[in-house]
């Protein structure tokens, strides 16, 4: 099944981080992380670019992806870039672990 989910939380990450995320391109690889330990959301799922934390995915999408990723005992899942609007998301196939 294939699935996009909403990438926020970039304004809040570093200039390195900040410079990778805006120079995004359409079916660029993106990584998503489980991130079980955040203290602040016990669903968070942050999103990489090769070794940088970009972003992260969007609480409500995160809910459903980390119950996914949790089920199927995965701790991460790759994606690709994609765009509707402002907006940046990254598309994933679930299953392709």
């Amino acid at each position: 099944m294939k699935a996009i989910y909403q990438l926020v939380g970039n304004s809040f990450r570093g200039q390195e981080e900040k410079k990778a995320f805006a120079a995004l391109r359409k079916g660029d690889k993106i990584t998503l992380v489980r991130e079980k330990t955040n203290a602040h959301d016990s669903n968070a799922i942050k999103a990489m670019i090769g070794s940088l934390h970009v972003a992260y995915v969007k609480a409500g999408d995160a809910i459903i992806l980390s119950a996914i990723m949790d089920a199927d005992s995965h701790t991460q899942i790759t994606g690709t870039a994609a765009f509707m609007g402002a907006s940046t998301y990254a598309e994933v196939q679930h299953g392709d672990y």
